[in-house]
């Protein structure tokens, strides 16, 4: 199984320029199209679906997804 590195950098629902800022040259970057016009809770809820697409993807390809978030709520993901 290889190790794949996914790296979500942001807070309540908004991307954090300064945890950008330590994203390694080897980890994945989560991103999402965000809706303006929508809460932080909706923004959280698009970005968990997002991270749990993604880890389900590695899985399927039989890699173990090694995930480093910003914001705790990412659990969900």
């Amino acid at each position: 199984m290889k190790p794949i590195y996914m790296f979500a950098p942001y807070w309540m629902g908004e991307i954090s320029l300064p945890r950008v800022a330590v994203t390694r040259h080897n980890w994945r970057l989560l991103t999402a199209p965000l809706p303006a016009d929508v809460g932080p809770t909706e923004r959280m809820g698009v970005l968990n679906q997002a991270l749990a697409n993604e880890v389900a993807g590695m899985r399927e390809a039989e890699n173990l997804p090694l995930v480093i978030v910003g914001d705790c709520t990412f659990s969900i993901g």
